[in-house]
């Protein structure tokens, strides 16, 4: 992707349950588009990028379960 000028801000989501990051996720690409397809990654079991219809790119991750 061509970075220009304003376009290399990103905002950070972090959720508490996977249909939130669903739900969120499929809002967002609603006439926007998605950079980065939902997918497990080493540090969460769910994330994704997508680029809201006003060019915002949105990073949105599931944390890590981790034992109590």
């Amino acid at each position: 992707m061509v970075q220009s000028r304003g376009s290399n801000f990103v905002s950070f989501g972090c959720v508490h349950t996977k249909d939130d990051l669903y739900r969120i996720y499929n809002s967002l690409k609603t006439e926007g588009r998605v950079i980065m397809e939902i997918c497990e990654l080493p540090w969460s079991p769910l994330a994704a990028t997508v680029m809201d219809r006003f060019g915002v790119r949105w990073y949105i991750t599931l944390p890590q379960h981790r034992p109590d």
